[in-house]
């Protein structure tokens, strides 16, 4: 059995003058297949500042959001990607 070893990831973030979210981009690519970021996990956090997204944990968004098991580790991903982007940002 072949194991796939190409993936790529890209966040692009948007913020306001305020350091809030405006709108972020996330996709990740794995074996040709291009796999678009997670909707409802977009919609919770557009509009909160970086210093309220940064501190929260994933598990505290899942427990409000309730992904099903198909979607959460795909939220995970896109939360994290999010996540790092911000503090490097900061």
């Amino acid at each position: 059995m072949a194991c796939c070893t190409d993936t790529t990831s890209r966040i692009v973030v948007r913020l306001d003058l305020d350091e809030a979210l405006l709108d972020y981009d996330y996709s990740k690519i794995t074996c040709g297949r291009e796999i678009n970021g997670n909707s409802r996990l977009k919609k919770y956090l557009t509009g909160k500042p970086i210093k309220s997204i940064v501190a929260a944990s994933f598990p505290q968004i899942e427990a409000i959001l309730r992904f099903d098991e198909d979607e959460q580790f795909l939220a995970y991903l896109e939360w994290d990607a999010l996540q790092n982007a911000l503090l490097q940002y900061t």
